[in-house]
C-alpha cells in the first residue's frame, strides 16, 4: 500500500531531510574509511571513529525517517490490500497514516522528555565528550518530522483522490466524428 506524494511527472525535488541525510552517510562513510585505513595501513586505530559514525547513523535514520513516510516507502504487506477497491485502500492507508502520527506524537513527547533529562544530567559521551542530549534529541527532531510528513501525506492521499475523481478530459487528438 502506497500513498507516496511522489507521482507527478517531471525532476524529483528533494527534501531538506533527504539532502541532510545524504550529507550524513557521507560524513559516516569518510569517517569509517579514514578508520580502516588509520587501523590496517597505519597501524592505529582511532578512538573517536566508531562513535561518531554511530551517532551520525542514529542521526541519518531518524531524519529520513519523514521522506520516507512521505513517499509510503515503509515495510508493508500488500497482498491483501491491493485486492480492496481504490476507495477502501484509500480509507486503510489514512487509517494508517492517522495511527502513524498517533505514535509519532507519543514518541516525540516521551523524546524531548528524554532528552531533557539527559541534558539535565550533563552525561556525555565516552570518547568524544560529546553532550549526550544532542544525540537523544534526535528521537523528537525525527518524530517531527515523521508526523508533519505523514500529515502532508494524508493530505496528498485525498488530493490526489479528488483529482481522479472529477471530470476526466478527452484524450488529445480526439475528434468529434
Amino acid at each position: 500500500m502506497s500513498w507516496g506524494t511522489d507521482t507527478h511527472a517531471g525532476p524529483r525535488r528533494f527534501r531538506i531531510e533527504e539532502v541532510l541525510g545524504a550529507f550524513l552517510m557521507a560524513a559516516m562513510v569518510a569517517v569509517l574509511f579514514i578508520q580502516v585505513v588509520s587501523r590496517f595501513a597505519l597501524g592505529s586505530s582511532l578512538s573517536w571513529s566508531e562513535e561518531l559514525a554511530r551517532y551520525l547513523f542514529i542521526w541519518l535514520i531518524f531524519l529520513c525517517l519523514g521522506a520516507v513516510t512521505v513517499r509510503g516507502e515503509h515495510i508493508a504487506i500488500d497482498i491483501l490490500t491491493e485486492r480492496l477497491p481504490a476507495g477502501a485502500q484509500r480509507v486503510l492507508a489514512q487509517i494508517c497514516l492517522s495511527l502513524a502520527v498517533a505514535i509519532n506524537c507519543a514518541l516525540l513527547a516521551k523524546g524531548f522528555q528524554i532528552a531533557y533529562v539527559i541534558a539535565d544530567l550533563g552525561q556525555t559521551s565516552a570518547a568524544l565528550s560529546l553532550p549526550m542530549w544532542i544525540v537523544y534529541a534526535a528521537l523528537p527532531v525525527g518524530m517531527t518530522l515523521t508526523a508533519a510528513r505523514g500529515v502532508q501525506a494524508s493530505i496528498a492521499l485525498w488530493r490526489r483522490a479528488a483529482d481522479d475523481s472529477g471530470p476526466h478530459p478527452a484524450p488529445t487528438g480526439a475528434t468529434d466524428s
